[in-house]
């Protein structure tokens, strides 16, 4: 096992990339795609509530990974996909729900405007969203 220290720009430009990826990948999400993807990214985004009120750290972090990756995935573009997948959100979103547990409700509540533009079918204010909501990241830092 390898244990290295992450840094804050490194976090920094993380979050940063993943932003303007996330944007990008919105606007490449075909019709159909989002058609069948809306309800399990509503799910998720439930599931985060569910476990910012009982207060389960890793649940929340699962679901916010899965949330935000299903809507990257829609995209159909593997390489974004990977790209998206070596920034490591997973491990990432754990860290940064540790420093944000007394807010986990209103970090949840976050993700409403972003499955109202998807249901709305809103593809550019769903990516602004998405954008602004990886650079708030960055001023929380």
């Amino acid at each position: 096992t390898r244990i290295r220290e992450i840094s804050r720009q490194e976090t920094h430009d993380i979050y940063q990339l993943r932003g303007y990826l996330e944007e990008i990948a919105t606007q490449l999400i075909p019709p159909d795609k989002l058609k069948v993807g809306i309800d399990s990214i509503d799910a998720l985004q439930a599931e985060m509530r569910i476990a910012a009120q009982a207060g389960d750290m890793d649940s929340f972090a699962r679901s916010n990974t899965q949330f935000h990756r299903s809507i990257v995935k829609m995209a159909s573009n593997q390489v974004l996909l990977k790209v998206w997948d070596s920034f490591e959100i997973g491990m990432r979103s754990r860290l940064n729900v540790e420093r944000k547990a007394g807010r986990l409700l209103a970090l949840a509540e976050v993700h409403q405007p972003i499955v109202d533009a998807l249901k709305l079918g809103d593809l550019q204010r769903t990516g602004r969203l998405l954008r602004e909501h990886a650079f708030s990241i960055l001023r929380t830092d």
